[in-house]
């Protein structure tokens, strides 16, 4: 697009509108044109000033300030209402507000085809605001969570990915593949759907071929309306520079994993659970939710998910208080001796050591039992994979038994060893959940 007026040809009072059209497309990062440099340009601040009535009565401009938003020198939100702006004017602020050419400016002047390369930053250009969030498929982070080089993080409320420190600056990585993006989110809908959400001001800053692979997994607007999708309340949160209120149930399940480990630790001197894995960034980017609703991703999460629960207790725990061996006597007199598994081992020192709390460990037991179930299906069955958007909540239903039963093995253990956590992980571990 070339916007550039003459001004020799048209007198420059009456092409404001290109004026500062001009200047928000040119400036680099779409800036708004100040009013005092626009009243340098043309010379007559006080024409600008009755000129300006009409073009926002027109929606041909609009005016942002400091009154409004924290930084008027972006479009951050959507223009305030007429009268608002009006109002500002009629009190004297002009003078210090920065000027935009309307959505409805831009959609006629703008040269979509500059943006070809870009079509992040066409979004920009057609004036929608730098913090407005675009909806993508889930499965736009597929190639980043599964690409080694990249730091993939999240915990399904906030996330960011970036060239590792190792690949960064190098030959070994393409330079437009040396990508970041700071922060997303996601979005669900009422119909069960999940999406990522992403501000545009971060987007349009992707490399030209990141853009273009993330523009061709956003969700049409008319997908976005059928299926009512909202942005999760906590990302939500973030976004308005709140302090969230709730966390994810991923993370909650975290949290229960490593209470019981404090408790273990400091009353036995052993952890029951070899690793567990704290909130942030320091955890395991297959225990979040699917990305793409899939039999395969299904899968791998009910193999990770056991492999973090049944695979993870640490046998040396059980020492000294369970034998590790089954014998079974057989018809023909012999005895057939088996090592127990993880699940026995835990299941037998419960019911030795708190006798009383039958009811407890048969909730502890049957939820790490259904986990373990879940796992032996795949493993004895061979199925055809298919996408199936019913499995997001088959996962969370899944995730959210296992996790009231390490609930259920804390509050156990808390209520019956007398013992109190630390002041941070008490916080954690009753802090209330996300509903998404």
């Amino acid at each position: 697009m070339n916007t550039h007026i003459d001004a020799e040809e048209v007198d420059p009072l009456f092409n404001i509108v290109y004026i500062v059209s001009e200047y928000y497309l040119n400036s680099g990062d779409f800036n708004g044109m100040s009013f005092r440099a626009l009243a340098e340009s043309v010379g007559e601040e006080i024409a600008i000033e009755e000129k300006m009535v009409e073009l926002i009565r027109d929606d041909a401009l609009f005016i942002s300030h400091s009154k409004f938003v924290i930084n008027p020198h972006i479009i951050m939100y959507p223009p305030e209402s007429i009268e608002t702006q009006l109002g500002l004017i009629a009190s004297g602020e002009l003078k210090s507000a920065v000027l935009y050419p309307t959505a409805r400016v831009l959609q006629k002047i703008v040269d979509t085809s500059r943006y070809a390369h870009t079509p992040l930053r066409l979004y920009l250009a057609l004036g929608n605001p730098q913090l407005g969030v675009v909806l993508f498929y889930p499965s736009v982070l597929e190639q980043y969570r599964n690409d080694p080089r990249y730091l993939y993080e999240t915990d399904d409320i906030v996330g960011r990915l970036v060239i590792s420190d190792e690949y960064f600056e190098t030959a070994d990585v393409p330079e437009s593949d040396q990508i970041i993006l700071s922060r997303f989110g996601f979005a669900v809908s009422k119909t069960g759907h999940r999406a990522v959400a992403a501000m545009l001001r971060d987007l349009a800053n992707l490399s030209d071929e990141h853009q273009q692979i993330w523009h061709a997994r956003a969700i049409p607007s008319e997908l976005v309306e059928k299926h009512h999708f909202h942005l999760i309340k906590e990302y939500q949160q973030v976004l308005n520079g709140e302090r969230r209120q709730r966390c994810s149930l991923t993370t909650a399940f975290m949290y229960e994993m490593n209470a019981i480990n404090e408790i273990c630790n400091a009353t036995y001197k052993k952890r029951i659970f070899n690793r567990d894995w704290i909130d942030g960034f320091a955890r395991l980017s297959g225990l979040t939710m699917m990305l793409s609703p899939t039999i395969r991703e299904y899968h791998n999460f009910i193999h990770l998910l056991d492999k973090i629960l049944s695979d993870n207790i640490n046998k040396k725990f059980f020492e000294g208080h369970v034998s590790f061996e089954r014998e079974t006597a057989l018809a023909d007199g012999r005895i057939k001796v088996e090592n127990k598994g993880t699940l026995a081992l835990l299941k037998e020192w419960l019911g030795i050591d708190f006798p009383r709390e039958g009811a407890r460990i048969s909730t502890i037991m049957a939820s790490l039992n259904r986990v373990r179930k879940e796992r032996q299906k795949p493993a004895h069955t061979i199925e055809m994979d298919k996408f199936d958007p019913s499995l997001w909540a088959a996962q969370r239903s899944l995730l959210a038994e296992a996790h009231g039963g390490l609930k259920a093995l804390r509050q156990l253990l808390s209520d019956n060893l007398s013992f109190s956590l630390s002041g941070s992980t008490h916080r954690q571990v009753n802090m209330p959940i996300s509903d998404d």
